[in-house]
């Protein structure tokens, strides 16, 4: 018979591991809510945009809602209408801005690459 004795440390062991992750996962959605915000104001200061005032650009935030991070521009009462998600917009020439569709896209292709790196400087600092 050949007994083995396993030494089992580190932080998977310990619970550490346990605990990080869903703090790392907090902190990466912050992250992405942040990024696709910034990024969501800036591309309102470039064309199509006619004549911004920085107003609307001003209520574009990342925010909390319960447990999830989300982007939204505080509840402006026109903010559908610039989207084109407006009942007004079936109504009129204007169509919108689809800037809320790119601000979609880009934060779907910069969620991946955040997360990792917010995961993987947060595993690294446990030894």
């Amino acid at each position: 018979m050949i007994n083995i004795k396993v030494d089992a440390h580190g932080p998977l062991f310990t619970g550490q591991l346990q605990r990080q992750i869903p703090h790392a996962l907090f902190e990466a959605q912050q992250e992405v809510a942040t990024v696709g915000a910034d990024h969501l104001r800036g591309d309102l200061g470039r064309p199509p945009f006619i004549k911004p005032t920085g107003w609307y650009r001003s209520h574009i935030t990342p925010k909390l809602l319960g447990a999830l991070w989300t982007i939204w521009d505080s509840g402006v009462v026109y903010g559908p209408w610039l989207a084109g998600t407006s009942t007004r917009n079936h109504t009129s020439r204007f169509k919108g801005y689809a800037h809320w569709r790119r601000a979609i896209a880009h934060t779907n292709r910069i969620a991946r690459p955040i997360t990792e790196k917010i995961i993987a400087r947060n595993l690294r600092g446990m030894s």
